[in-house]
């Protein structure tokens, strides 16, 4: 919620740092989600797609290269 919630740049890299910090294995699609849910147009693509790369989980490698088009 806080990352959909976070329109300025500097807040959501905090919110993404936090997120692969913790390791958490449902990262990957909550970044991907903040890709394809983006109202505002601010998500800070290249940081979430990178990041959620990072995680190497096969599960969301679909999802991942459909966020790179």
């Amino acid at each position: 919620k806080l990352l959909g919630a976070a329109t300025d740049q500097y807040r959501q890299r905090i919110i993404i740092n936090n997120l692969v910090t913790l390791g958490d294995p449902r990262t990957p699609n909550a970044l991907l989600d903040r890709i394809e849910n983006d109202p505002t147009g601010t998500a800070q693509v290249n940081d979430l797609v990178r990041n959620a790369g990072n995680f190497r989980n096969p599960e969301t490698a679909e999802r991942l290269m459909a966020s790179t088009r």
